[in-house]
């Protein structure tokens, strides 16, 4: 849509096309004669950037306008109570308000979303790949630099035939933004070998790795990115099917049938998940290890002055260790 001038244009469930979908249309209204106009319509999705740029700090000539559900003459009488929709959900899908749904794994913050430095930047590239056929199949590129990760890319599929779809797009991706290593859903070792085997035939030097599956260990180190100060993951806005998935990914909402013993082994709902399963991937199989050993410090070292503070200022036989070089003051240990 970048080359068009358009006299005004409507986008249908925004939310869905991405904020930077959005951007670039309202930059190509420039149809001499016409005013500058245009739509868009979509349920919300957290307190997102458009929350940002239409309720929270409006930007100028951008105007709101809401509308519940139960406003629609045409619906039958009771749809909007049949569904069932209780808390912030209905509040999100019935009332139309920017509020993130109950029980969400993680919580962006405007710090977590920004535009990826270019890759010549960049230390180290590593990419995330999350196996699907009738499933989306799912690959996600991060660089980093001065210990901050940033999703660079992403790329998405259903129906994707390993010869057709599968490796040309794990080919192009590693030669545009020079991936070092892959981590890889360790579900499917035949695909791995043959990813290995194109890439050397290829000539690049990278590699695909099966990635940890260690599902809450790996959401911890996730967290522990998004939320360090400042962030030490963002995600560029391009990236719409992960930031998409961020406001959906979700623990049960309440034990019954099939969902007790996800709740309680804190596993979130296995839907909506293969941009996070790919990041997850990712991120824990590379950075898991450095983050669990500054945590094991840390708790050490809480410990030992919780024991010293308790038997009177200091008099035990321990002694307090200090934080780890780069360990956040205040940082919890999750284990």
């Amino acid at each position: 849509m970048r080359g068009l001038n358009a006299a005004f244009f409507w986008l249908d469930e925004g939310v869905y096309c991405g904020y930077e979908a959005w951007r670039v249309m309202k930059a190509r209204l420039r149809q001499a004669g016409f005013p500058v106009q245009g739509w868009l319509t979509s349920t919300p999705r957290g307190q997102d950037q458009f929350f940002a740029d239409f309720e929270a700090a409006p930007l100028a000539d951008h105007r709101l306008v809401r509308a519940a559900t139960r406003a629609n003459v045409f619906l039958p009488l009771g749809y909007a109570e049949s569904l069932g929709y209780t808390g912030t959900h209905a509040l999100q899908e019935l009332e139309g308000q920017f509020v993130a749904r109950e029980g969400l794994v993680y919580r962006l913050e405007g710090g977590n979303v920004a535009p990826a430095p270019p890759v010549s930047e960049m230390e180290l590239v590593i990419g995330g790949i999350d196996w699907g056929y009738r499933n989306p199949f799912h690959l996600s590129v991060f660089g980093a630099r001065g210990g901050v990760v940033h999703q660079m890319a992403e790329f998405r599929a259903t129906g994707a035939d390993r010869e057709r779809v599968v490796i040309p797009a794990v080919l192009s991706l590693t030669a545009q933004y020079h991936v070092q290593m892959w981590y890889a859903g360790p579900d499917r070792p035949e695909n791995i070998a043959a990813l290995n085997e194109r890439l050397r035939a290829a000539g690049r030097p990278a590699a695909v790795r099966a990635g940890d599956n260690n599902v809450v260990a790996g959401i911890e180190t996730v967290r522990g990115l998004l939320e360090s100060a400042p962030p030490r993951l963002v995600i560029d806005p391009a990236c719409t099917h992960t930031l998409r998935e961020f406001g959906e990914y979700h623990y049960p909402d309440e034990v019954g049938p099939g969902n007790g013993a996800a709740l309680f082994d804190e596993h979130p709902v296995k839907a909506q998940d293969h941009a996070l399963d790919a990041l997850r991937y990712a991120l824990h199989s590379h950075f898991g290890g450095e983050r669990h050993a500054r945590s094991a410090g840390y708790f050490i070292g809480q410990l030992q002055r919780r024991v010293e503070a308790e038997s009177g200022a200091g008099t035990a036989n321990t002694k307090a260790t200090k934080p780890h070089e780069g360990q956040e003051k205040g940082e919890i240990d999750s284990g």
